[in-house]
């Protein structure tokens, strides 16, 4: 799992030109996010014509991702919020 802090470095690396594994196209990166209290959610993060953006989803809520979306760990490949 990956703090919200260090979710923000990935964006932040991502947008300086680092591969890090962030989808920049558009579609969706999910990130399992550790929250304060222990519990995990998942975090949506993704660049639009404008920026970025990032939305937290607690799990079980129903929502549904598209195919085209990526789920990301520490152990997938560059992404690494260092």
């Amino acid at each position: 799992c990956f703090t919200l802090a260090e979710g923000d470095a990935l964006v932040i690396r991502q947008e300086k030109g680092d591969d890090v594994g962030l989808n920049t196209n558009g579609y969706t990166t999910f990130l399992p996010v550790l929250n304060k209290d222990g519990s995990v959610s998942v975090a949506r993060v993704y660049r639009a014509d404008r920026g970025w953006n990032a939305y937290r989803y607690s799990l079980g809520n129903g929502y549904r991702w598209d195919a085209e979306c990526r789920f990301a760990s520490r152990n997938s490949g560059n992404l690494s919020p260092r």
